[in-house]
């Protein structure tokens, strides 16, 4: 495990550059898919309930420092992202193209909807029925759909 951990903060380090400057080539339609959310959630699959706590706080912690919202929220929501991936690898987890689609889509729409959450505690927020149709749905398809490729490459990386 301990031979992992340097593979595992240079692979978060590059999502999360990757994310918040090379993805921008990614968009369709302004949609770009969230590979931090989607990288978090396999580390909590593969590794357990701490490496996905671990690495969600650390993804979260340079995801807020490259954006512009609040740090503690992206920190709490990567967290808590990996954390359940980690209780629901014990249970549900198979290693196949189809868990991949879903845990992609499911982290993508639990890290929205508690940033909305958070969010709409600092500020005006818009209805939930607006934000999952016009910002999880597209953004949680995507990523998603992104999530095989990057499940792929991310298990090169942990062996």
């Amino acid at each position: 495990m301990l031979k992992t951990v340097p593979k595992i903060i240079f692979a978060i380090l590059a999502l999360v550059v990757g994310q918040v400057t090379f993805l921008e080539i990614f968009k369709i339609a302004g949609v770009k898919p969230d590979i931090c959310i989607s990288a978090v959630a396999y580390f909590g699959l593969v590794g357990g309930v701490y490496v996905g706590l671990y690495t969600g706080a650390a993804a979260g912690l340079l995801y807020g420092l490259f954006s512009a919202a609040p740090l503690p929220i992206h920190i709490i929501s990567f967290a808590l992202c990996g954390y359940v991936a980690g209780i629901l690898s014990k249970h549900i987890y198979r290693d196949n193209i189809i868990w991949c689609l879903v845990a992609g889509f499911l982290s993508a729409a639990f890290m929205l909807f508690f940033d909305y959450a958070a969010g709409g505690m600092l500020s005006d927020a818009v209805s939930i029925a607006d934000f999952a149709y016009l910002t999880v749905l597209p953004i949680a398809v995507y990523t998603s759909i992104i999530s095989p490729p990057l499940f792929f490459l991310l298990s090169r990386i942990y062996k």
